[in-house]
C-alpha cells in the first residue's frame, strides 16, 4: 500500500488528515457553516419562555456512567439501538480492515458513513437518556450541550472526509489502481445485510410511531424536588425575577402511541431512516462496484462507488445539523410546531392548570420526540387525572416520551419597605401587615405599615423635591423633561408585565386575564400623560384674546404642589397610574398611599421608578393602615391637594379635613349604577353587558352596573339568558386559564356581600341564582355571581353599593320609569343603555344623573375620556385632559404694553405747575 493510501486512511479515522490537508480544513469549515445555514435557515421559533428550573446536587462519575447504561438496558427500543450499535461499530471495523487490505477506497468510504452513523446513535442514546431527567441546571435548555458539541464535531468531521473521498477519487479516475477482490465481495455484501437490518428496524419503529403495536416504556419513576427559579419576561424584550417554590412533583410518563394514519406526524424518524436508507444504498453500491471490477475489470467503478458515498454522507450531515440548531436555539422540531401550539392550548383549558412554566421539546438522533414541561397547578388540583389529561393531549401532539413536572403555584412576594426621598426606608416603628391570599386565605408576605413619622419623613421629602434649586429639578422643568421618566416608567411595567399582573393576582384575587390587561393600562396611562406633559410647553404663555388693545394677556399652567393621593383596592396598580401620571406629568411631587389590602405592586412600582432615576422625592409611596397614615396626609397642613378614590363614607372625611384648610380635593367615590335593557335590543348582547358590567373584577367596580332595570316584556326570557350566561363564568383559583371570577378581596368584605344577599333574601327578595360560595371551592373568599328578582326600591340592596357580584333587577314599562328608577339613587357615577332606537338613547343620555353614560355597553374606559360622577359618587374629574388639569394652577398674567398712562387719576401736579398755580390765585 502506497504512503499517501496510508496517509490517507489514517486521517479518516482521526485529526492527522486535517494537518496534511490544511488548507481543505478551512475549506470544510466554511462549507460546514454553509451547510448549517441550509439547516436552519427555515426553523421558526415557538416562543415559550419560561423558567428555568433549580439546581440539582452533582453527581458521580461512576452513577454519570451507570445511569444511562440502566437507562439503554430498561427500554426495549434503546437495546435495539445499543444492539444495533454494536453491530454496526464491529461490522465498521471489518470494512475498514477489508478496504485497506483490498485497496478500495468504496469499502473505505462505506465504513466512514457508517462510523457517521455510529456516532449518530451513540449521541441519540446518551440524548435519549438525558431527555428524560427532571429540568435542572446542567440539563436545561437542550438538555445539556453534549449532544450539540457532538453533533457539530460529528458534521465537520463528516464533511471534511466527504471533501476528502472525492479528492482521492478523482486521483484514481485518473490513475485506476488495482485492487484485491479476494475477501472484499463477502466483505461488502455482509455491510449491505448489517445495513439492510438496520432499515428492517428503523421501519419497525417508524410503523410503532405510526399506528402499529404500542410499546409501553417501563421507566416511569417519580421525583419530588423543591426549585427557585429565574424567570425572563418574553413580553416587549424585557425580564424579571420571580421566585417561585414549593411542592413540585416531577414524573416521567410513558405513552402508548395512540393508532392514528400515517400522515399524521409522519416524520418521527425521517433524519434515523435516512441515514439507513443512505447506508444501505452506500452498501449496495459497493457490492455493484466490486463485481464490476471482478468480473468486468472496470477499475473506474471504486472511486465512483466512493464520489457517490461521499455524496450521502454530506447530504446526511444536513438534517444533523439542523437538529443540533434546534437543540441549541430551543427550536420545536418544525414538523410538530403547529400542533404543539394547539395542544399547549388545550393544555391551559384544563381545569386547576394555572400556567405553563417551562417547555422545552427536541428530536433527538435515532429517538422519539421527547420533552419536558412544567406546569403550575391550583392547590386543589386532582394530580393523577391532570397528569394524565395532559400527557395524552401531548400524546396526540407527537411528544411519545414526556417528563411531566406539577408545580403548586407559589409566587413569592419581594419584602419591601416605604419608599421614601429615592430610597428604601424601614418603618419607625417597623410595622408590617400582613398580606392574606384571597383565592387561598393563605398569608404570602407583608407589607411595610406607615405611621405618623413615617408621613411627616414622606411630606418633607415632597416639598424638598418641589422646590429644589427653585424648582428647575422637578417643578419648573418642561413637560419634555418629565415626559422620559414617565415613559421609562411605562415600559419597565411592561416589561415586567407578567410578574407583577401574578403579584396584583396573588394580592387582590382577580383572575389573571384582568391583572394582565391592567398593567397594560397603567403603561398606556403613564404613556398618555408623557404625550400631555410635552403638549403642556407649547400651551405655556399661550395668548388670550381681550378687547383692550393696550393690554396684553396670557395663562401659565403651574403644579399645584406636593400631592397626597390615595387609591383603593380593586384596581392597585391601575388607579394610582391614575394619580401619579398626571400628578408627575403637570411638575407636582407626590405621596401615594395605597390600600392596606392590596399595595404590593404599588411598591414595586417604588422599585420600577428607582430603576428609571427618577429624582429623590418626587414621588413616595407609603402602605399602611388608613387611620394611621391616611387620616395624616389628609388633614396635613403641607400637603396642598388630596386626590382620592374609595369609599363615599371615606370620602367625606377627606373632604371634611380638606375643608379646614380650604384645601383643593378631587373624589371618586362610589355608585349604583343602573343599566337599562330596552325590549328592543339584543338579549344576547345585553345579557353579555349586563354580568360584564356588574361581575367583571369580582363585582367589586365602583362604576358596576348592579341595578338592572329591564323592560317587562322581556324580562323573562331576558333573566333566563342571564342564567345561562352567568353558569358559563368559570369560577376558579383566578391563576386559572380562563378564569372569569375570582375570590373577593378580603374576609372582611366577602361577609359583608354575604349579609348582603342575606338581608335582601330577609326583606323578601328571591335569590334567583348564586348568592353562595361555589361547592368546588373549599377554600378562598369566592362567591358566585348573584341574581336577585323582587327587590323594591325601599330595600338595601337596591339602595347601597355591595361591592360584590350581586345584580340586583326590576322591570318597567315606560321610558320615563325607566329613567326614575334609574335616577334613584343617591350616587350617579355611571349608567347604561341597551337600545337599538339611537333617539331613544340620546334622550336617556341627557336625562340620566350621572358622569359616565354607555350606550349598548357597560364599563368601557379610556385614557383620552374623563371619569367621575355626580352627586355622592364624588367631586372632579380624572383621565384625559381634564385629569392633568386637576394638578395644575392657573395663574392669569396681564401686561400693559401702551406708552400712554392710563388716565383714571389726574396726575398730581408738579413743583412748579404748583408755585404756578399759587401765584395766580
Amino acid at each position: 500500500m502506497e504512503e499517501r493510501e496510508r496517509r490517507f486512511g489514517f486521517g479518516v479515522l482521526g485529526e492527522m488528515e486535517l494537518f496534511y490537508f490544511a488548507e481543505l480544513s478551512l475549506w470544510g469549515l466554511l462549507l460546514c457553516g454553509l451547510l448549517l445555514y441550509v439547516a436552519v435557515r427555515e426553523l421558526d421559533p415557538v416562543y415559550l419562555n419560561y423558567l428555568e428550573l433549580g439546581m440539582e446536587s452533582p453527581e458521580s462519575f461512576s452513577t454519570s456512567i451507570m445511569k444511562p447504561i440502566r437507562h439503554i438496558l430498561s427500554e426495549r427500543k434503546s437495546r435495539k439501538i445499543a444492539l444495533f450499535l454494536l453491530i454496526n461499530t464491529g461490522y465498521m471495523v471489518v470494512e475498514f480492515v477489508a478496504g485497506f487490505m483490498s485497496n478500495s477506497l468504496g469499502l473505505i468510504s462505506d465504513a466512514c458513513h457508517m462510523l457517521f452513523d455510529c456516532a449518530a446513535l451513540a449521541i441519540g442514546l446518551y440524548a435519549s437518556y438525558i431527555s428524560r431527567l427532571p429540568a435542572n441546571n446542567q440539563y436545561n435548555y437542550g438538555r445539556g450541550r453534549f449532544e450539540v458539541l457532538s453533533g457539530y464535531v460529528n458534521a465537520v468531521f463528516l464533511v471534511l472526509v466527504g471533501a476528502l473521498i472525492v479528492l482521492e477519487s478523482f486521483e484514481r479516475i485518473l490513475d485506476p489502481q488495482e485492487i484485491s477482490t479476494n475477501s472484499l465481495l463477502t466483505v461488502s455484501i455482509g455491510g449491505l445485510v448489517v445495513n439492510v437490518v438496520g432499515l428492517i428496524f428503523f421501519h419497525e419503529e417508524h410503523h410503532h410511531a405510526h399506528g402499529g403495536c404500542s410499546q409501553s416504556h417501563p421507566h416511569s419513576h417519580s421525583h419530588s424536588h423543591t426549585h427557585h427559579h429565574d424567570q425572563h419576561s418574553h413580553d416587549h424584550t424585557g425580564h424579571h425575577r420571580e421566585d417561585h417554590g414549593n411542592h413540585h412533583e416531577c414524573i416521567t410518563v410513558s405513552h402508548e402511541c395512540l393508532e392514528k394514519s400515517c400522515s399524521d406526524h409522519g416524520d418521527h424518524h425521517e433524519h434515523h431512516s435516512c441515514n439507513t436508507h443512505g447506508d444501505t444504498m452506500g452498501s449496495v453500491g459497493v457490492v455493484i462496484s466490486t463485481l464490476l471490477i471482478k468480473y468486468k475489470g472496470w477499475l473506474v467503478a471504486d472511486p465512483a462507488c466512493s464520489i457517490f458515498i461521499s455524496v450521502l454522507i454530506v447530504a446526511s450531515v444536513i438534517p444533523l445539523l439542523r437538529n443540533s440548531a434546534e437543540v441549541l436555539l430551543q427550536r420545536v422540531p418544525r414538523m410538530h410546531e403547529q400542533e404543539l401550539k394547539e395542544a399547549l392550548n388545550d393544555v391551559m383549558k384544563i381545569r386547576g392548570i394555572c400556567g405553563i412554566q417551562n417547555f422545552h421539546v427536541w428530536s433527538f438522533t435515532n429517538t422519539d420526540v421527547v420533552g419536558t414541561l412544567n406546569l403550575h397547578i391550583s392547590a386543589e388540583t386532582d394530580k393523577a387525572s391532570t397528569k394524565a389529561h395532559v400527557s395524552r393531549i401531548l400524546n396526540d401532539a407527537g411528544i411519545k416520551d414526556l417528563t411531566l413536572q406539577l408545580a403548586i403555584m407559589a409566587i413569592q412576594i419581594p419584602s419591601r419597605q416605604l419608599f421614601i426621598d429615592g430610597e428604601w426606608r424601614e418603618p419607625v416603628l417597623k410595622k408590617r401587615i400582613p398580606i392574606i391570599n384571597p383565592a387561598t386565605e393563605e398569608t404570602v408576605g407583608d407589607i411595610p405599615a406607615a405611621t405618623t413619622e413615617d408621613v411627616e419623613i414622606a411630606v418633607d421629602a415632597a416639598r424638598r423635591a418641589f422646590s429644589r434649586n427653585g424648582g428647575k429639578d422637578w417643578a419648573s422643568t418642561s413637560g419634555a423633561f418629565r415626559a422620559k421618566f414617565l415613559r421609562a416608567i411605562a415600559s419597565t411595567v411592561l416589561e415586567r408585565k407578567s410578574e407583577l399582573a401574578l403579584l396584583e393576582v396573588v394580592d387582590t384575587g382577580k383572575p389573571l386575564v384582568e391583572t394582565a390587561s391592567d398593567m397594560d393600562g397603567v403603561a398606556s396611562c403613564f404613556n398618555y400623560y408623557a404625550e400631555l406633559a410635552e403638549a403642556l410647553d407649547a400651551k405655556q404663555k399661550a395668548s388670550i384674546s381681550i378687547p383692550v388693545q393696550s393690554f396684553k394677556s396670557y395663562v401659565l399652567k403651574e403644579p399645584i404642589g406636593v400631592i397626597a393621593l390615595i387609591t383603593p383596592w380593586n384596581y392597585p396598580l391601575l388607579m394610582a397610574a391614575w394619580k401619579i401620571a398626571p400628578a408627575l406629568a403637570a411638575g407636582c411631587t407626590a405621596i401615594l398611599k395605597p390600600s392596606e389590602l392590596a399595595s404590593v405592586t404599588c411598591l414595586e412600582l417604588a422599585e420600577i421608578c428607582r430603576q428609571v432615576d427618577i429624582p429623590p422625592g418626587v414621588l413616595n409611596i407609603v402602605t399602611g393602615l388608613g387611620s394611621e397614615a391616611g387620616a395624616l396626609l389628609a388633614s396635613h397642613p403641607h400637603i396642598d391637594k388630596i386626590a382620592f378614590t374609595g369609599s363615599t363614607a371615606t370620602g367625606i372625611k377627606v373632604m371634611t379635613a380638606a375643608a379646614q384648610m380650604v384645601k383643593p380635593i378631587s373624589l371618586e367615590l362610589g355608585g349604583k349604577s343602573p343599566i337599562i335593557v330596552f325590549e328592543d335590543g339584543d338579549l344576547n348582547n345585553a345579557a353579555e353587558w349586563t354580568i360584564y358590567g356588574c361581575f367583571k373584577t369580582n363585582g367589586q367596580i365602583c362604576s358596576a352596573t348592579s341595578r338592572l332595570i329591564v323592560h317587562e316584556s322581556i324580562a323573562a326570557d331576558f333573566l333566563v339568558k342571564l342564567i345561562d350566561w352567568s353558569k358559563n363564568i368559570k369560577i376558579s383559583d383566578p391563576l386559572e386559564d380562563g378564569c372569569r371570577l375570582g375570590a373577593i378581596i378580603s374576609k372582611g368584605q366577602y361577609e359583608k356581600v354575604m349579609n348582603f344577599i342575606s338581608t335582601a333574601k330577609n326583606e323578601g327578595a328571591t335569590i334567583l341564582y348564586g348568592g353562595a360560595r361555589p361547592q368546588h371551592l373549599r377554600k378562598g373568599f369566592f362567591i358566585e355571581p348573584t341574581i336577585i328578582t323582587d327587590v323594591s326600591t325601599s330595600m338595601q340592596i337596591w339602595r347601597e353599593e355591595v361591592f360584590g357580584p350581586v345584580l340586583c333587577v326590576k322591570t318597567f314599562s315606560t321610558e320615563n320609569e325607566a329613567i326614575e328608577l334609574a335616577n334613584d339613587t343617591d350616587y350617579g357615577l355611571g349608567a347604561a343603555v341597551i337600545s337599538k332606537d339611537l333617539e331613544r338613547c340620546e334622550r336617556l343620555t341627557k336625562a340620566l344623573q350621572a358622569g359616565t353614560v354607555w350606550i349598548n355597553c357597560s364599563q368601557p374606559c379610556f385614557d383620552q375620556t374623563a371619569w367621575g360622577g355626580n352627586k355622592r359618587s364624588g367631586i372632579g374629574r380624572e383621565l384625559g385632559e381634564w385629569g392633568l388639569d386637576s394638578y395644575l394652577s392657573i395663574k392669569q398674567v396681564t401686561h400693559y404694553i401702551s406708552n400712554e398712562p392710563w388716565g383714571w387719576y389726574s396726575p398730581p401736579q408738579s413743583s412748579e405747575e404748583l408755585e404756578r398755580s399759587q401765584k395766580q390765585n
